[in-house]
């Protein structure tokens, strides 16, 4: 999963001129901010500031570092004689640009998607408890959390697929079936 994040992630990069690439970004912050207008006023004040509390830019920071190993591996493994010093200012500005500039849209994103999944008191409630030293100190060990994810999709990818694989075969073994995987 980590790895077809960070491919899908390059291929949008390597795809999208850069100019117009970054007028999208713009266009889609704009239409964002419009879309924000048509939620309850409450909702939106409560998801902006739980936005706040989990620093989308900070967050997005540190998953710049557990993505970049990845990314490096597939430039490289497209250009070998890629020199360090070029990888470096290439990816330096590709997170700078892709994310960090970026944090306000994502931010935004985030916010939507709240409105859209939960309700006022739900936002609400969220909000008052990331805004406590708990919440707080939960929300600064999410780098972490997020960092092993891709642990946790290896895991799935190589043990529970293949399980879940083989017990349905099985199953339709039983029923006299064969089907090939």
């Amino acid at each position: 999963m980590f790895r077809l994040l960070s491919a899908i992630v390059l291929v949008l990069l390597v795809l999208a001129p850069p100019v117009h690439a970054q007028d999208r970004v713009k266009e889609l912050d704009a239409r964002f901010e419009q879309q924000l207008k048509k939620y309850d006023p409450a909702a939106v004040k409560a998801a902006r500031s739980y936005a706040q509390n989990f620093d989308t830019r900070r967050q997005l920071q540190a998953m710049s570092v557990t993505m970049r190993p990845g990314l490096v591996n597939l430039v490289r493994s497209k250009n070998p004689e890629a020199k360090d010093a070029d990888l470096e200012i290439f990816f330096e500005e590709f997170f700078r640009v892709a994310l960090v500039e970026s944090a306000p849209v994502i931010e935004k994103w985030t916010i939507l998607n709240m409105l859209e999944v939960l309700t006022t008191e739900e936002i609400i409630a969220a909000d008052q408890f990331y805004s406590t030293p708990v919440g707080k100190s939960l929300m600064a060990k999410m780098p972490q959390m997020m960092a092993r994810m891709p642990q946790m999709m290896g895991l799935i990818e190589n043990t529970m697929v293949p399980a879940g694989l083989e017990a349905a075969q099985a199953k339709l073994r039983k029923l006299g079936k064969d089907l090939k995987i």
